[in-house]
């Protein structure tokens, strides 16, 4: 059976102009595509997964997505769709997002749940890393559909495992031409770091310090084979003052409150240098 985002628009039977209602529905599907296509690219899956239109019924509207046929695996795509399905969850109770660090918390929400639910499929896929700015456009663009119902409208969002109704008095205010624009430069190379909190299940970010500028960040481990590894403790557990010398890419952004990466993905580790000495490669017993 195929995976699918299901979405459905009740709206007011007077409502004196019927277009306004199939443009609203239109203004959602849009959001969903954009929202699906940025969890998929959040974990690699980059012009891998696209929407279909698949049925629009009469009355309440309906209208039902899907990822293009043999392109994504179904368990996979549900994955996608599940984490799509919960992102009202964070919105629930809130009337109005509009700052980046509520944008970052609702990223970092969607990585984790999208961790969870890929780590249940088995499948080698890469750690989520969701982009915030393009996330902020999306939270725009579903913003811009609620303006555009009336009082007493609902829409439901349904995958085969989960379901959610918008709420539909929550707006976003902020701009997402200027959000994220704090980011000064990009990171991409060869960086020793201490460990101060690694992962010991599935696949979500460690915690961890550069030793060059002692900044302290969260950066996810994309080599599923060391990964894999170092959890099975086929590697020796990395202590706090072991020095790790790894592949590292992230952002840096100048903030109001000081100098922050994000971002940050650990695409390799090249060598950990034991703190009585000893050093272990990458793939030593």
């Amino acid at each position: 059976m195929e995976s699918d985002l299901e979405l459905k628009y009740d709206y007011l039977a007077n409502r004196s102009n019927p277009a306004a209602v199939f443009d609203t529905m239109a203004k959602y599907v849009k959001s969903y595509d954009d929202l699906g296509n940025l969890l998929a690219e959040s974990i690699g899956l980059k012009d891998d997964f696209t929407f279909q239109l698949i049925s629009v019924n009469h009355g309440s509207i309906k209208s039902r997505l899907g990822a293009a046929k043999g392109r994504l695996k179904s368990l996979v795509t549900e994955a996608l769709f599940d984490s799509a399905v919960h992102l009202h969850s964070d919105l629930t109770a809130v009337e109005e997002t509009s700052s980046e660090e509520e944008v970052m918390a609702i990223a970092q929400g969607l990585e984790e749940r999208l961790t969870r639910a890929l780590d249940s499929t088995g499948e080698a896929i890469n750690p989520p890393i969701v982009d915030p700015k393009r996330l902020a456009e999306v939270l725009q663009s579903l913003s811009a559909a609620n303006d555009s119902t009336m009082n007493g409208e609902t829409l439901r969002i349904s995958s085969s495992t989960s379901r959610s109704d918008m709420n539909m008095s929550w707006r976003f205010t902020g701009d997402p031409k200027v959000m994220f624009s704090a980011k000064v430069s990009h990171f991409k190379g060869q960086l020793q770091i201490r460990v101060k909190i690694s992962v010991n299940q599935g696949s979500q970010a460690w915690a961890v310090t550069a030793l060059k500028n002692n900044l302290t960040f969260h950066a996810k481990v994309q080599n599923e084979e060391w990964l894999k590894r170092y959890q099975e403790v086929d590697i020796a557990p990395i202590s706090a003052k072991d020095v790790v010398t790894a592949e590292i890419e992230y952002d840096v952004y100048d903030l109001p409150t000081g100098t922050e990466i994000k971002n940050a993905k650990i695409t390799n580790v090249l060598s950990i240098e034991r703190y009585k000495g000893t050093q272990s490669g990458l793939f030593d017993n």
